[in-house]
């Protein structure tokens, strides 16, 4: 058979008057190069399964919205960079399938199972459509990105975390600084592909008694500078302590091991070793506070392993945003999550699983700590950490 070589859209145009003339259930428009989709979509309401996949699409007429029979969209492969509102008037659509969409911004997590079978003996996987597209409504095209993080400073005391972290964010050293009790957190800018990062930075007091303490701060999906020094000799027993600490607490969120107050006693440890053991080690610094050794070189360090994680710039509701700034402001220690549901009702988030990721993403930023795994706990989020520190 001849290729056709007609305009992809006239090709299109008859299929889809064929399409309305028999009734026909299925209407191929895969793999025409179309880059637009003709407004006659609209006509061909009986269609039950639509391929459109593998063309150029950047988008969809609004009155693909017709299609009151749709069951299944096919639309993987495409340059598709926003979707039609009026796709949530597809009340009978079973299967969406938008992979190889990057201009959408939707996780993989909403991928697709075997597309090569027929839409009767296809299982809906992941997510429904439903799902979906109001992800894609509500967070995706309704929000901007998070552009936070946590960097989590863990160590021994005296090893000069308080330092490191007056060095890096404000570039002032002095010289026998006040033991740290407790936690202090500060805010730390960072310049990242033209973007500003907000990082929420956290330096716990090394003290024994504190390491109790430690179980209710580390987290999942933040960044930890594990600050050594050569002074007791125990570098290594050091080094292993913590990164165990941090692999039962933040799973495998990355590591950059600072070796601090070279200048005093310089030191290395057995980077292969600690590496192999560890895999979620980023990378090694020798530091000094006293004389900046090394602080250029750690800066650098932070912004790269901040480039490698997609937490720092996920996308975030404006609502979300709302009740974030709420919370920040708010003058208790603690709330219950019954209250912190009226809040997210009252600012515009009202969907009950919205509110539970929500509360996640609190709390490994450390705005509003909710221990949801402890029985004993659950009902608190906690959005002052101290009194947490100064409780136990």
């Amino acid at each position: 058979m001849a290729e056709d070589t007609r305009d992809p859209m006239e090709i299109a145009e008859e299929r889809i008057a064929e399409a309305k003339r028999t009734g026909a259930k299925i209407l191929y428009l895969n793999g025409l190069d179309l880059s637009a989709l003709p407004e006659s979509i609209g006509t061909a309401v009986g269609v039950v399964g639509l391929y459109l996949n593998s063309n150029q699409l950047h988008t969809l007429p609004a009155a693909i919205g017709n299609l009151e029979n749709l069951v299944g969209l096919y639309l993987q492969h495409n340059q598709l960079a926003e979707l039609p509102e009026s796709l949530r008037q597809l009340v009978k659509l079973q299967k969406i399938v938008l992979d190889g969409n990057p201009g959408l911004g939707l996780p993989a997590e909403f991928g697709s199972d075997t597309l090569s079978k027929p839409i009767s003996s296809v299982k809906i996987s992941h997510a429904t459509p439903g799902q979906i597209l109001d992800y894609y409504f509500r967070v995706v095209r309704g929000s901007r990105p998070l552009n936070e993080g946590k960097v989590i400073l863990v160590g021994r005391g005296e090893v000069g975390k308080t330092s490191l972290v007056k060095r890096v964010v404000h570039d002032h050293f002095t010289l026998g600084e006040a033991i740290t009790h407790g936690i202090n957190i500060t805010r730390y800018p960072v310049q990242l592909d033209g973007d500003e990062i907000t990082l929420h930075v956290w330096d716990f007091g090394g003290q024994e008694i504190m390491h109790g303490t430690h179980q209710f701060f580390l987290t999942e999906r933040s960044l930890y500078l594990l600050v050594l020094n050569g002074r007791a000799g125990d570098a290594k027993q050091q080094a292993e302590y913590w990164m165990q600490m941090i692999r039962s607490y933040g799973g495998d969120s990355p590591v950059l091991v600072v070796l601090n107050k070279q200048g005093q006693h310089p030191f290395d440890v057995d980077r292969d070793e600690l590496t192999k053991r560890f895999p979620q080690i980023a990378g090694f610094v020798r530091t000094d506070c006293a004389d900046n050794t090394g602080i250029d070189e750690l800066r650098k360090a932070v912004a790269g392993v901040l480039g490698k994680m997609s937490s720092i710039r996920a996308k975030f509701p404006k609502s979300w945003f709302a009740i974030k700034d709420r919370l920040s402001g708010m003058a208790e220690n603690f709330i219950g999550y019954e209250k912190f549901g009226t809040i997210c009702d009252e600012l515009g988030e009202k969907d009950p699983g919205g509110q539970e990721s929500l509360a996640a993403v609190l709390h490994v930023l450390g705005i509003a700590l909710n221990y949801r795994d402890d029985p004993r706990l659950n009902d608190t989020h906690v959005l002052n950490p101290q009194w947490v520190t100064g409780g136990i």
